[in-house]
């Protein structure tokens, strides 16, 4: 045995939890990543990897910390071929739909760009990014709203 113990698993997700909290108080507060409309997921990730063993060193994970995302990926994708035949007429399909994917992508990027741009030069019926409610800013959801369709008011 390596070591791996519950109490790791343990710390890993008040790390991790830790993180995500972060990524949304600095969301919330920070007007920079009020701007960039960066989710919370991605910034805790990237303040994971700066203040992770790769960087800083501030933060110290286990040797099986990135083994949480893998696990289940791997055993997504390990079935899909089980499902399946791999014939020329499928290879060609997966190829086609990866070229679709990076296409897809690059729009979403470029339309992001695009818009932001337009917004900010005033060509578009939407207020630029400064203009915009704090709640779409900052992705939190104002206590001002009292009917929203997650609550039971909403449903009566």
């Amino acid at each position: 045995m390596d070591g791996y113990t519950p109490f790791d698993v343990l710390m890993h997700i008040g790390w991790i939890s830790l993180l995500i909290i972060s990524g949304n108080l600095m969301r919330r507060f920070i007007p920079w990543f009020q701007k960039l409309l960066i989710p919370t997921p991605i910034t805790a990730g990237l303040l994971g990897l700066l203040l992770g063993p790769n960087a800083l060193g501030i933060i110290q994970f286990g040797e099986h910390f990135g083994d949480y995302a893998t696990i289940p990926i791997a055993a997504v994708f390990g079935a899909l071929p089980f499902t399946m035949d791999f014939d020329a007429k499928v290879r060609q399909r997966a190829r086609t739909m990866w070229f679709y994917s990076v296409g897809m992508f690059s729009a979403i990027v470029g339309g992001v760009i695009f818009a932001r741009w337009g917004s900010k030069k005033g060509h578009t019926n939407e207020p630029a990014l400064d203009k915009l409610p704090s709640d779409m800013r900052t992705g939190i959801i104002s206590p001002r709203y009292s009917r929203r369709p997650s609550s039971s008011a909403w449903r009566e």
